[in-house]
């Protein structure tokens, strides 16, 4: 049986068979252990680098790592040590492994085989889009993959979680009443909210933010319940949801004779600017409202459904959009997690963690580093997925290209 390791369609290391346990196969299985790899210090500008931000606020460099000769691995230990000169990896057992990084190898093995450099950036792309994630148009970039694989992978190892929550989804809602009442509502991206709207008065719908977001536009749609008489509605802006402005020409004015129901209002540049200078996606504001006033001559019921706040920013999270969708696909369907950025997401049965295949099945890995060969581990240890061809002589002459399968 011959072992080879790619991560295109070239060979990359043909080694011979030793028996030695290895993480996602069983222990007796014939598997060439990895020797003989080096590590030069990763280049600052390479391409594919990449920054997560992680709930606590920790943030990281991503990349794939390339193992001399042309083996391409993944951290498996966010506490780890990187090295700074040229260093040498070897395989061990994953009970050898020298961190505080846990997990299941199962786990990892499904993350791998169904990312890239297994799976092509064109293959994932469609897969990703396919099951329901509203990526950018075209094919995902190779670093936004690495980094959510990456992410993933400290996900397993060291219970770290990507911050995936949308910056345009309010941490708390509340409608408060003419009467200054005020009642609760559950927070969404899209809300709906029905209120008595007594003649002359002002209600309001209150929304706080994660962030201290720049808004682009705020809209709703008309509900069926809102009276045919007119009423006027404006979002106003405040640092600390008690003292409050109108944000510049935002007024729009509903009338009862109105055909189109759905309703968008776009804010000018720096409307709902509060400071100048720092992190632009943060100079705006933590609490908005919507303040709806009818007529001063007859009561009404207001009924406004998905009243949404557009953001000024690009992307709707801390964090790459294209990152945050690859990170909650693998986790959701490949582990079987529920959905954290898209909550409407049904939950899929996890993808087998293996290619079924009879000539050639996948597993990953471990490798730690050391200053000299066969040195004391001391850097951070790395997974890597390889492949198992079968000693099946209808096998092609040269292997298959993967990352396209």
């Amino acid at each position: 049986m011959a072992i080879e390791v790619w991560s295109d369609p070239t060979p990359r290391v043909a080694l011979h068979p030793l028996s030695l346990p290895t993480l996602g196969r069983d222990a007796d299985a014939l598997v060439a252990p990895l020797t003989g790899l080096s590590r030069v210090r990763g280049g600052t500008y390479s391409p594919t680098v990449g920054v997560v931000r992680f709930d606590d606020g920790t943030t990281a460099h991503t990349d794939l790592i390339r193992l001399n000769p042309s083996i391409d691995a993944y951290s498996l230990d966010f506490h780890g040590r990187s090295p700074r000169q040229l260093s040498h990896y070897r395989e061990t057992r994953w009970t050898d492994l020298p961190s505080r990084a846990g997990g299941s190898p199962d786990l990892l093995l499904a993350i791998l085989n169904h990312s890239y450099p297994h799976i092509s950036p064109r293959r994932l792309t469609e897969r990703v889009r396919a099951a329901g994630y509203p990526i950018s148009r075209g094919q995902l970039p190779v670093h936004a993959i690495i980094s959510a694989t990456q992410a993933a992978i400290w996900h397993v190892t060291n219970g770290l979680d990507l911050d995936v929550r949308p910056l345009d989804l309010p941490v708390r809602v509340a409608s408060r009443s003419a009467d200054g009442r005020t009642r609760r509502q559950m927070p969404s991206a899209a809300l709906d909210w029905r209120a008595a709207l007594p003649a002359g008065r002002t209600v309001h719908l209150e929304l706080e933010m994660l962030d201290a977001p720049q808004l682009a536009a705020y809209s709703f749609e008309v509900g069926a319940h809102t009276g045919h008489h007119p009423v006027s509605v404006q979002l106003e802006q405040s640092a600390d949801g008690t003292d409050w402005s109108v944000v510049s020409r935002s007024q729009v004015s509903v009338s009862g004779h109105h055909h189109v129901r759905a309703i968008r209002r776009t804010l000018g540049v720096g409307a709902t600017l509060s400071r100048a200078g720092g992190d632009v996606a943060e100079s705006g504001y933590r609490h908005y409202r919507l303040a709806v006033t009818g007529p001063a001559d007859r009561d009404g019921v207001l009924d406004l459904r998905d009243v949404r706040l557009h953001l000024s920013a690009r992307s709707r999270f801390r964090n790459d959009e294209d990152v945050v969708h690859v990170y909650d696909y693998l986790l959701v369907h490949t582990l079987g997690r529920p959905s954290r950025s898209l909550p409407h997401l049904v939950v899929p049965d996890a993808l087998p963690a293996r290619t079924h295949d009879r000539h050639r099945a996948t597993r990953v890995r471990a490798l730690v580093g050391s200053r000299t060969v066969g040195g004391p581990d001391e850097f951070t240890p790395l997974i890597v997925l390889t492949t198992d061809a079968a000693a099946d002589r209808r096998l092609p002459a040269e292997p298959r290209d993967l990352a396209r399968i």
